[in-house]
């Protein structure tokens, strides 16, 4: 149903410009759709051309038409571009036809491989990896500042113990104390756990455990 209001479509459009190219020799005359004949070989031809013309995304993919036969080995190269920032589009920017053993690659309109990449063509090769540790400097900070936070926790808990049996430490609630001193250590410890990276790709595995086992730390510290 598409393919015929679309070809119907270009067709009322040609009717309406007055274009009867590659149809002007044949007997008929360009009138409205709704006054068709099919003694009027014009307006047919204007009809079988315009279909030629269709071509849109259907469900079972890209649908177009040559000599009226719908072909199925024409394939749209899409790329989303940002024509400006917060907006992206998908275009259309070239055909591939795949005719037996010719494949024929061809641009759309105002479209060249300085269009479709505009940092040239991309390199055909495996692809560059590139591992960045934090810097040294910073891990060094965190770490010192994690150990301190421990020590201290480690003092509040060493203070909640010895002086347990004090009033002021009995209304505090010493359990709940030990509770909050464990989390507090965890979180520190989750310091380390996230600071830390690795520098190769051999330890990959040991980075992915590390991704997972800080986030159960620091949930069950929190």
């Amino acid at each position: 149903m598409w393919s015929v209001a679309i070809g119907l479509d270009i067709t009322s459009k040609k009717i309406t410009a007055g274009n009867d190219s590659g149809c002007e020799h044949l007997y008929g005359e360009l009138v409205p759709l709704e006054m068709f004949d099919y003694r009027n070989e014009k307006l047919g031809c204007i009809m079988r051309k315009s279909y030629d013309e269709v071509m849109f995304t259907g469900v079972t993919g890209g649908v177009v038409f040559e000599d009226g036969q719908r072909q199925d080995n024409l394939y749209l190269l899409r790329q989303y571009r940002e024509l400006y920032e917060g907006y992206i589009e998908r275009k259309t920017v070239a055909e591939i036809d795949f005719n037996g053993n010719n494949i024929t690659f061809s641009f759309k309109t105002e479209e060249n491989e300085y269009t479709l990449w505009e940092d040239g063509v991309p390199y055909d090769g495996l692809g560059v990896q590139t591992i960045h540790p934090n810097n040294l400097c910073l891990q060094i900070i965190y770490y010192i500042m994690a150990s301190f936070g421990m020590i201290f926790a480690c003092v509040c808990l060493v203070f909640n113990i010895v002086f347990r049996e004090r009033k002021v430490v009995k209304l505090a609630s010493p359990n709940l104390n030990y509770l909050i001193i464990v989390g507090s250590v965890l979180l520190y410890t989750c310091v380390y756990l996230y600071v830390y990276s690795v520098d190769s790709f051999d330890q990959q595995d040991l980075q992915t455990f590390i991704c997972n086992f800080r986030i159960w730390v620091f949930s069950i510290g929190y």
